[in-house]
């Protein structure tokens, strides 16, 4: 990974993104941020379709694991819901590889 001083990658876009709109951004507005497709504007349409996937099937997993009220967007990361919509890591696989 990528160092950028005492945090990573996320750490730098966070505070760059901070300092050009003076909003703190979430996880979901990094995501987007590093993965935005050829429409700017279109921010349901990202770089690439893989990406896209992704992050409808995490906002999908943080619905279903904590309701439709949640502010699935604004929320800290829900480590378990990027870990299902990444397809997961069968147990083994590692060592199988």
């Amino acid at each position: 990974m990528q160092r950028f001083g005492a945090d990573g990658f996320i750490g730098k876009e966070q505070r760059m993104y901070e300092a050009k709109s003076g909003i703190k951004p979430s996880f979901v507005d990094i995501y987007i941020e590093g993965h935005k497709g050829s429409d700017p504007e279109n921010l349901e349409v990202l770089c690439d379709e893989q990406a896209t996937e992704k992050l409808a099937k995490y906002k999908e997993n943080v619905i279903q694991r904590h309701g439709l009220e949640f502010d699935w967007s604004a929320a800290a990361p829900d480590v378990e819901a990027i870990y299902y919509a990444g397809g997961g890591l069968p147990h083994g696989r590692i060592i199988a590889d």
